[in-house]
């Protein structure tokens, strides 16, 4: 049982690390640096800030959280990464930085989920196994 235990949990944390980490690992691999302009701050949308950049004279926009703002107001200039195959993919930061900060975070958060996960999957499989296993030990009504 461990070994399924095991197996599940490892399956899921390569699923999870794959399916939430892949546009950060697309940053990281085909990132363009540039520059974008603070459009709009929304500090009662989640404190979220809007920002706009161009790539090849065509307009893209992007968001952020304000606490990664250095100069939290409209028209400040920050730097911005963004994917060459995709531009409305982008994050504002150093993406190597990002990628690997955002990684090792997903990996504890997926593993622990995973763990949990597979440990209650394993669990209901045990106990049906065992309700499911015939009696080996005679009856009293056998007696």
């Amino acid at each position: 049982m461990i070994m399924i235990w095991l197996l599940m949990t490892a399956l899921m944390t390569l699923f999870g690390v794959i399916r939430v980490q892949s546009p950060y690992l697309r940053l990281f691999h085909e990132g363009e640096s540039a520059t974008a302009k603070v459009l709009e701050l929304s500090p009662d949308d989640h404190n979220t800030f809007k920002y706009g950049f161009s790539v090849d004279k065509v307009e893209y926009l992007g968001s952020g959280k304000i606490s990664e703002l250095k100069e939290n107001r409209v028209g400040a200039v920050i730097p911005i990464v963004y994917a060459k195959s995709n531009p409305t993919l982008s994050a504002m930061c150093d993406s190597r930085a990002m990628a690997s900060e955002r990684f090792l975070s997903l990996i504890a958060a997926t593993v622990a989920v995973s763990s949990i996960y597979a440990a209650l999957v394993v669990l209901l499989a045990s106990k049906k196994m065992k309700k499911n296993r015939p009696d080996t030990q005679p009856q009293a009504a056998d007696l």
